[in-house]
Formats: C-alpha cells, structure tokens, sequence
C-alpha cells in the first residue's frame, strides 16, 4: 500500500490511501508545506496553526501510536520562548503536557513541562508523553522536535495548544493575554481511520 503526504487543502481520489486527515480549521495556503528543515528532516503532514505564526509538522507511526513532530514558531520578543503540547485530558491550556524551547546564555534549551494552573510555573519536567526532544534555529525561527507517544485510546485526534512568551535571565515568564494568545489551541487529527 503507497501512503501519500497530504497538505491542508489537498484532495484524494478513492484510490488513494491517506497517513492522516488534517484540521478542517486552517486555510488552503499552506505555507508550511513548501518548508524546507534546515536539518533536512521530512515529515508527512503539516499544518498552519491559527495564530501566532506557528507550524505543527508531523509523522504518524500507527506501530507504536507516537507522531514524530516539528513545531515552528517565531518567539513573539526577542530571546523569548515558544511552546506547544498536547491536552490528552481536556480542552485548552489547563492540562495541557507541554514543549517549551529558548535560547539562554546562547544555547539551546528544549524540555517537557506539565501546565496545572492558569499560573504555570514552565518549571522542566521529565514527562513520559515526550521523547527524543531536541531545537534548532532558523532565524529568529525556533524549532522544537519530538516524539509524542499519544495517550492510549482508540481515537483519531487530541485537543493541543501553542503559545510564545518571555525569558527573563533565563526563566520563561507567563505569556500576554492577547487576542491571538487566546485563541492557539485546536485539535489535531493526526492520523486517518478508514
């Protein structure tokens, strides 16, 4: 069976076999789609996430129930932090099992934490939801890779969330509330059920 990469806006045929749907959310022009990973990593799928000039790049393994994944965005201050995770127990940020990636002191810094409150401490945890983590830049772009063992469960998405902040000697601070901090959460379907 030949698995085709499919981009927000792309069709099938009913001859083609999909890895994975997409958010019914974003817009047809993709600008994620034409990236090229100054790793030279691939991946599948990706997305334009709402706000925030973020993107969400992935690969499902339906063998291990994990997605490889990229996420992109620019800090919104200089020398400020980006995030993004996944919520496998609700809807929006309360709950939400995180990744968060700065530069400080000129290096790169990429780890878990767990969001419990609307007053998160982004203290680093050592979360089982995340592997292999690691950053780069690209720019003033930040990416964060990982892999993301999906929670069990016989379900074809999970609610997620993204957010930027500030670093303050080193220490992520909370994010603005502003119209576009408020509305970077969504669901992400990250793999096809025929």
């Amino acid at each position: 069976m030949k698995l085709n990469r499919l981009y927000v806006g792309d069709t099938m045929n009913q001859h083609d076999t999909a890895a994975l749907i997409l958010p019914s959310c974003c817009s047809a022009l993709s600008t994620c789609k034409s990236y090229n990973f100054p790793s030279n990593k691939t991946f599948d799928a990706c997305t334009d996430l709402l706000s925030l000039n973020a993107y969400l790049h992935w690969t499902y393994s339906s063998a291990t129930h994990s997605a490889s994944i990229a996420y992109r965005a620019t800090p919104g201050s200089p020398g400020g932090w980006v995030a993004w995770g996944i919520n496998p127990t609700g809807h929006g940020m309360v709950g939400t099992q995180a990744l968060l990636g700065f530069v400080h002191s000129g290096n790169i810094t990429v780890y878990s934490t767990s969001v419990n409150d609307m007053k998160p401490k982004l203290a680093a945890e050592n979360l089982a939801t995340y592997s292999k983590l690691s950053g780069e830049l690209s720019g003033r772009e930040f990416l964060i890779y990982a892999v993301v063992n999906l929670p069990a469960g016989n379900f074809a998405s999970v609610s997620y969330t993204w957010q930027t902040g500030p670093v303050q000697t080193g220490r992520p601070l909370p994010h603005p509330i502003l119209p576009s901090n408020l509305k970077s959460f969504g669901k992400w379907n990250f793999h096809f059920k025929p």
